[in-house]
């Protein structure tokens, strides 16, 4: 066992933002050094709120896990801490004999949760005195008597598949917990003399995903809205929120159940049990246990043996990886992959085509992402200090010498896109020269990742867009500086022709309004220039009304040439995570498309 011995104290563990890790983790632990990286690993995935799409995450969300080894963890996670999906979670840890579900319902109201990072270490505490400051064990009938048409969709539900995992869509925040407590106590007596069923009735009162291959989900999890990521799930989904697919057996059979709690009704009738029949002494080896006299004299249509496709190894292994939303996202599958055992089978899931693919999102978007990271750290998000006199003396020098390609063209992409004419001059001496690494585009032998454009035309043109912007800036900025700007100017030999080149005319820069809402604490509404299927990130738009339902949205860029149709202005909703990620994106002019959590697009209207 890995957690804590049934005799034992209950553990504590406190997960949050490191600013030295620069990743969410675990900070701080009761646990021995050498449990630390097992349960950091255990419980990665239950202690962050993510929001989806346009819903924010609730401000607390309860949940209890249980484990193959025994082990049972009660997490409190709260909207608040380093930012949006980034919040702090408060764990204790210890087996069934010490913390169950029904303890973890009774601690929603705990005084002992902890919201911000402890100094120092935690302590453990005795079973019994975490027990004397929970609440009351039992829910007055008057709390949970509003739910009872909820309560009886979702009882229902559970008779069609008593066996099955739930996920409920649909119910209200300040409903969950007692939804959890009155659906035990509804239904569990009769579950398991009817059925056989003992479930753990474990809960999460908040997930944004129920995909097959998040291991050690819950029994009972509630979701804001059925996941758009598509993955396959082996669960049964109730919708509070659309009109119940009503079974006339189970839901008479669950309104029975329900009034029997909320009204004292009396208990429905068990099916009718067969006889047992005797078996021959030489065959009496064990007594036949009470509850396995109950057999129903013939098969209900919730009880009919169904076998079920299993998601294959492909769907568990590799598309959760592929499906990754951030670099925390990736290498958190990755570790994930690092835990599985069974490496033919890992290696049979990866076929060529998936391999490549990861890699080049390591190659491209990751890299790319942790560079611009990079420069944050240096120059800050806004990149306002290439402004200052040290900031730009630093990034010409980076600029010249940096012995990374890719970090010195980025860096000299921003700075003439920003006009800060030094660095972009030393670009220029860098990379504008005739058979300099910019114009040399590495070969590339893999596909290119579904949601960006990174094909070699596009690749090409955004290079050559740049070669284009660094030679105007230098020769319009830069040049002026030296003293040949200032010598008279000389007229060409008789008979030489003075070729003068034109300036193509761009485009009209387009701005508006779009009318969608947003919650300015935890999303942002980005401006995007649309076309051809992908959408290339301009800038983040301004409220312009206090409701925060009118945002002022602006282009700043122009898709590249032959990207598509007509390019459209338009507006979309997205996490504030997701916003800064956008920013380094759209200083590279690169096109996105449409990724889980955004909103739907929203034209900007001119004026």
């Amino acid at each position: 066992m890995t957690g804590p011995q049934a005799d034992e104290a209950v553990q504590q563990a406190f997960f949050g933002w490191s600013y030295e890790l620069k990743a969410h983790t675990l900070l701080v632990s009761s646990f021995d050094v050498s449990l630390q990286a097992r349960w950091r690993t255990r419980l990665q995935d239950f202690v962050r709120l993510q929001p989806v799409g346009m819903i924010a995450p609730p401000d607390v969300a309860l949940s209890c896990l249980e484990f193959d080894d025994g082990s049972v963890a009660v997490v409190r996670r709260i909207n608040h801490g380093y930012s949006s999906g980034r919040g702090n979670a408060h764990v204790l840890i210890g087996t069934t004999a010490t913390l169950d579900p029904s303890l973890a319902l009774r601690l929603a109201q705990w005084e002992g949760w902890k919201e911000s990072p402890p100094p120092g270490t935690l302590g453990t505490f005795a079973p019994s005195w975490l027990v004397d400051g929970a609440g009351p064990a039992q829910l007055a009938p008057a709390v949970v008597a509003p739910l009872e048409r909820q309560l009886t969709m979702v009882v229902a539900r559970l008779l069609t598949q008593p066996r099955m995992p739930l996920s409920i869509i649909g119910c209200a925040e300040q409903d969950r917990l007692p939804m959890v407590w009155a659906i035990r106590a509804a239904a569990e007596e009769y579950l398991a003399r009817a059925f056989e069923v003992r479930r753990r009735w474990t809960f999460s009162t908040y997930e944004e995903r129920h995909g097959a291959g998040i291991e050690n989900l819950p029994e009972i999890v509630f979701l804001p809205a059925l996941p758009s990521t598509g993955e396959p799930h082996q669960r049964n989904v109730v919708r509070l929120d659309a009109p119940p697919a009503e079974d006339a057996r189970t839901t008479d059979l669950a309104r029975q159940l329900v009034a029997g709690l909320l009204h004292n009704a009396p208990a429905p009738e068990l099916p009718v049990a067969e006889p047992v029949r005797e078996l021959p002494p030489a065959q009496q080896h064990t007594a036949v246990p009470e509850q396995a006299r109950y057999r129903p004299t013939e098969p209900v249509a919730h009880q009919r043996s169904v076998r079920r496709q299993p998601p294959n190894a492909r769907e568990v292994l590799v598309e959760p990886l592929l499906a990754a939303k951030s670099v925390e996202d990736f290498l958190t599958e990755l570790e994930r992959l690092a835990r599985h055992h069974d490496r033919a089978q890992l290696r049979a899931a990866f076929d060529l085509d998936s391999v490549n693919e990861a890699a080049e999102r390591v190659e491209i978007d990751t890299r790319r992402t942790v560079l611009t990271r990079l420069l944050w750290a240096l120059f800050g998000q806004d990149f306002k200090e290439l402004q200052s006199p040290s900031g730009k003396a630093y990034a010409a020098q980076l600029v010249r010498s940096c012995r990374s390609d890719e970090l010195s063209r980025l860096l000299g992409a921003i700075a003439a896109k920003r006009g800060v004419e030094e660095v972009a001059g030393a670009a220029y001496d860098r990379w504008a020269q005739l058979g300099g690494p910019l114009l040399q585009v590495p070969r590339r032998r893999v596909a290119p990742l579904p949601w960006v454009r990174t094909r070699r035309r596009r690749v090409l043109a955004v290079v050559a867009g740049v070669v284009v912007l660094l030679a105007l800036v230098f020769a319009g900025g830069y040049l002026t500086g030296l003293p040949s700007a200032a010598q008279p100017t000389t007229v060409p030999p008789a008979g030489q022709t003075t070729v003068v080149p034109t300036t193509p005319q761009q485009p009209a820069r387009k701005s508006g309004t779009a009318q969608v809402s947003a919650n300015p604490a935890q999303q942002e509404v980005f401006a995007f220039m649309m076309t051809g299927g992908l959408y290339y990130p301009q800038k983040a738009c301004t409220a312009v009304d206090a409701g925060n339902a009118s945002w002022r949205c602006e282009q700043v860029s122009q898709p590249p040439a032959g990207a598509g149709s007509e390019p459209e202005l338009v507006a979309v909703v997205l996490s504030k995570e997701q916003g800064s990620e956008l920013a380094s994106v759209a200083q590279q002019g690169l096109g996105l498309r449409w990724r889980p959590g955004w909103g739907q697009p929203v034209p900007v209207v001119a004026g």
